[in-house]
């Protein structure tokens, strides 16, 4: 009864709900009392903008021989002297007060009346002031944003998505998708995805074909004959290297040595052009050419990268950053038709690799569906570049791959001819070394 009467008092309901709203007053205040002490208020900082100024004279004196601490010279430097609002301030270091003691841009010595250049110290000693070339201002906070962008621009292919075709019927994605298919097919007719993917080392003994000797001065024909000149060696994290093999002769009667340490095959050269250093563009006496050779040596670059990086093949025409388009079907011809392939119809996809830049056509059996022959060249601008620097038709390189055979499960081509050029070569694969038999001719 006594609890009913006081519930329904309206006096009461009034003062509850005072004393709440009192309540939570007190506990914001107190709070943010409690702010105010660890994180005490403070005006906004304002944003400078770094701007390195170079001193304009370098003054010093002659120096002292002296063991005394006091002794040695302490160096002021003040970029400008001035202190004024809306000026940069000093930075003093040493003896003198901030904006005190040296004029704009002159580094003193401590003890040495800077404002008078040239004058002796307390000491006697001589000074000597030195004009400094007037230099630019450095803008750090430009650099740090050129710095930030090329970064960018470096990263930018890592940071790309690829997203599904949405509409699988246009004649473009038609073509992809064909182009997908024929690699697909080469990857089974050489053993499989699972046999390619085991593949994660690759050393390869190179001999280099040959039907001349300039073993004792000029070319001399001789019978056609294998000679070793470089180990490739690839690994699965996209480096490679390109070790030349130095051929000596043996005076142990014991070790014989082959024929071949008595030929010298006289296409080293065009080896070296064709294998190594096909990306490597010379400068040009044509001043105007100047940046057009520039940006042919840059992408040349850019591709010895790509050649090291996608040695691999599921990750050469597979990769990221990797597009295939299918071109139709051709007979092969002309150089294409080397290693007795001519007229064999072939299925042609362009390979374009847009993190390394190169531009390629590839050319797979439709038979075997093997791969055939590649094709590569450079793009439509850097065509014109070649054409402005060197006065000539821009270069391409046909290479004709042939002798396929079993390694760990994987068919490999053990001939390739690039450009007139027949290599040979001996390949093993995960840490296993090549066979160092001399390769066999004709087959």
């Amino acid at each position: 009864m006594l609890l009913s009467s006081s519930t329904e008092n309206p006096n009461w309901r009034r003062w509850a709900r005072i004393a709440l709203v009192l309540s939570a007053f007190l506990h914001l205040l107190f709070f943010l009392c409690l702010d105010l002490v660890y994180n005490p208020l403070a005006p906004p900082e304002r944003g400078y903008r770094v701007l390195l100024k170079p001193p304009t004279t370098f003054t010093f004196s002659q120096p002292t021989l002296s063991l005394a601490p006091s002794r040695l010279p302490i160096p002021t430097f003040s970029p400008d002297g001035a202190t004024g609002p809306g000026q940069t301030p000093s930075l003093g270091m040493g003896g003198q007060p901030e904006g005190e003691g040296t004029g704009p841009g002159i580094i003193g010595v401590a003890g040495l009346p800077a404002g008078q250049p040239g004058a002796g110290d307390a000491r006697g000693e001589k000074a000597a002031v030195f004009p400094v070339p007037a230099l630019p201002d450095l803008d750090y906070d430009r650099f740090l944003i050129e710095k930030l962008l090329q970064e960018v621009a470096e990263r930018e292919q890592y940071a790309r998505f690829h997203l599904l075709d949405a509409d699988t019927t246009d004649d473009e994605s038609q073509r992809r998708s064909r182009a997908r298919q024929i690699v697909e097919r080469a990857i089974a007719a050489m053993g499989g995805r699972e046999a390619l993917g085991r593949i994660k080392e690759m050393k390869v003994r190179v001999w280099l074909e040959s039907r001349t000797s300039c073993w004792s001065g000029p070319p001399v024909d001789v019978p056609p004959f294998v000679y070793p000149v470089a180990i490739w060696t690839c690994t699965a994290q996209g480096t490679s290297t390109r070790q030349r093999i130095a051929v000596k002769i043996s005076l142990d009667p014991k070790l014989p040595n082959p024929d071949y340490v008595f030929r010298l095959p006289c296409g080293l050269g065009s080896y070296q052009a064709l294998f190594d250093t096909r990306w490597r563009f010379p400068p040009t006496a044509t001043p105007r050419a100047v940046p057009e050779v520039q940006s042919l040596q840059e992408a040349g670059r850019l591709r010895e990268r790509g050649e090291t990086a996608r040695w691999h093949f599921l990750d050469h025409f597979l990769g990221d950053g990797v597009r295939i388009e299918y071109l139709g079907t051709e007979h092969l011809a002309g150089r294409l038709s080397e290693n007795n392939q001519a007229g064999r119809l072939a299925a042609v996809i362009q390979v374009q690799d847009d993190h390394y830049g190169n531009l390629q056509e590839a050319y797979f059996d439709e038979e075997s569906g093997l791969l055939l022959a590649t094709v590569d060249g450079l793009t439509t601008q850097e065509k014109e570049w070649f054409r402005t620097a060197y006065r000539r038709g821009p270069p391409t390189w046909t290479t004709v791959y042939d002798r396929y055979r079993p390694v760990r499960g994987v068919l490999t081509p053990h001939r390739w001819v690039r450009s007139g050029e027949v290599v040979h070569l001996q390949i093993a694969y995960n840490g296993e070394e090549p066979s160092l038999a001399e390769p066999q001719i004709d087959e």
